[in-house]
């Protein structure tokens, strides 16, 4: 067949003869592939179609990042004309997440109305750094410096400024100590619960985003129909209140299940830049979460049903002294029994006169332990007092490979040690006093303590306290570790 002219360049044909006899033609090669590239790239709004489609062959894989990249330049640079560079160095320098409309419109394709505000999350540290650039370097004006964040945030946001430059706006929103991840997270719907840096965007609900449905978390339920916070109440979300909607077996995905931010089963993470990465900052993270207590849809195999226990952890009472302790071990065996994973941990509670060995299994829905945030411990720990449903899990938990005080005595194994959230207002630990109380201590010295062992000093190898290791933790206790774990360095 002679070559076929088209707007996009010139499509070479041949005509190959199939085994039933038949002649069909067959493209072998396109002259332009850039420009019929960018044709096809321009229908598929979708960015997870973008990338599927992009990974077909090496001719089309060659531009997928580049062309990606320049979605990304069309949504964020208009807000900082004639710096768009400088801006993303900036974003990487302070250590910033993207939110709200513009990674929207990222992960999905442009809405009737393109994004004229901005969102960002930085830390308290690195807030003048952005601050400095939006006032002095491209002209912003100060919008608001004194707003508040609304009830469905306060958990994660310390507090807010916005900046205008003509018709456009940006937010920034500075978060407390329990990082950025930590405020992606408590966002009032699964929509929000997306965030991007200049090479790399990361959605947590990716299905349902894709599908123009969320579900209110926690927060969400906060925020009144007149009000608009994040996507709750958008027109492009259809909001629903529980996962009865789904008319089947949530399965991983049910609301009251623990999930980590640094576990990328049920998330959808895409990377277009490699030298601004998401993934690094997302396997840092600690952070923990779920959108509720307990799951209200009726075909959901995790939701509380007479005749199995489902406990609302943490318990009313924490196991302190040698009954109560017996008794809440046996609730973490009914608890665990389709649990693969049982280790054994050391707690030291309040109220006892010994330390006891005590099991720890796998949180609801998890099948096999790959970090500490994978073990069911608010059975013998309260760390949910400050926030049921998102929590900084690293903020209770210090490991040891030696001695504080002796640096140099190197221990066989490490150890982590698993403290209480002070807002919970433990009772003081006797047994801790008794055997390592200090005068400077003594006051600080509340609430259980559990310790975990680790193989080869490896967080990941979680193995069972044995009687030789009581000693051993006996002699961290006693030398330093309970001072670095002092309540008052933790928020």
């Amino acid at each position: 067949m002679p070559p076929i002219d088209t707007n996009s360049g010139q499509i070479i044909a041949v005509v190959e003869k199939t085994s039933m006899g038949y002649y069909r033609p067959a493209v072998s090669r396109f002259v332009d592939v850039r420009e019929l590239v960018e044709l096809v790239y321009q229908s598929l709004p979708c960015l997870t179609d973008v990338v599927a489609w992009g990974d077909t062959c090496h001719p089309i894989r060659q531009y997928k990042g580049e062309l990606v990249a320049n979605r990304f330049k069309t949504i964020v640079a208009p807000f900082a004309p004639n710096n768009f560079k400088q801006l993303c160095n900036v974003l990487e320098d302070a250590k910033a997440l993207i939110t709200g409309s513009c990674v929207i419109t990222m992960f999905l394709g442009p809405s009737s109305q393109p994004p004229r505000d901005l969102n960002i999350l930085v830390t308290e540290q690195r807030f003048r750094l952005l601050e400095a650039f939006f006032l002095h370097k491209l002209d912003y004006e100060w919008v608001d410096r004194t707003a508040i964040p609304h009830d469905a945030l306060l958990h994660a946001v310390a507090r807010f400024v916005c900046y205008r430059l003509e018709d456009r706006l940006v937010t920034i929103y500075v978060v407390n100590d329990a990082g950025l991840f930590r405020a992606v997270v408590c966002s009032p719907c699964t929509a929000d619960m997306i965030a991007m840096t200049p090479g790399g965007i990361c959605s947590f609900y990716p299905k349902l985003t894709m599908d123009c449905v969320a579900i209110l978390s926690s927060g969400g339920l906060l925020v009144d129909p007149e009000y608009a916070v994040g996507n709750v109440w958008s027109e492009r979300f259809t909001m629903y209140d529980n996962a009865e909607f789904l008319g089947a077996d949530c399965g991983l995905s049910c609301p009251s299940l623990w999930r980590g931010v640094a576990d990328g089963n049920l998330s959808r993470v895409i990377e277009w830049d490699r030298r601004f990465s998401i993934k690094e900052p997302l396997q840092k993270s600690h952070t923990i979460w779920r959108l509720a207590e307990t799951c209200s849809n009726p075909l959901c195999s995790f939701r509380a049903i007479p005749g199995r226990y489902h406990p609302l952890l943490p318990p009313l009472t924490m196991p302190a002294d040698l009954n109560t302790i017996e008794d809440q071990c046996f609730l973490v065996k009914r608890h665990s029994f389709t649990s693969p994973v049982t280790v054994t941990a050391l707690l030291y509670a309040t109220a006892a006169t010994s330390p006891h060995k005590v099991p720890v299994g796998l949180q609801e829905g998890k099948e096999k332990l790959r970090c500490l945030d994978d073990l069911e411990m608010n059975f013998w720990v309260n760390t949910l007092a400050r926030d049921k449903f998102a929590v900084p899990a690293n903020h209770y938990r210090r490991t040891f490979s030696a001695i504080p005080d002796a640096p140099a005595l190197k221990l066989p194994n490490s150890y982590t040690i698993v403290r209480e959230e002070p807002e919970g207002y433990p009772p003081p630990n006797a047994l801790l006093k008794e055997r390592f109380g200090q005068s400077s201590l003594n006051d600080t010295l509340r609430g259980n303590i559990l310790v975990l062992k680790h193989f080869n000093h490896d967080r990941r190898q979680v193995a069972d306290v044995t009687e030789g290791d009581i000693s051993i933790i006996n002699l961290l206790l006693d030398g330093g570790a309970l001072r670095k774990i002092h309540w008052a360095n933790f928020k």
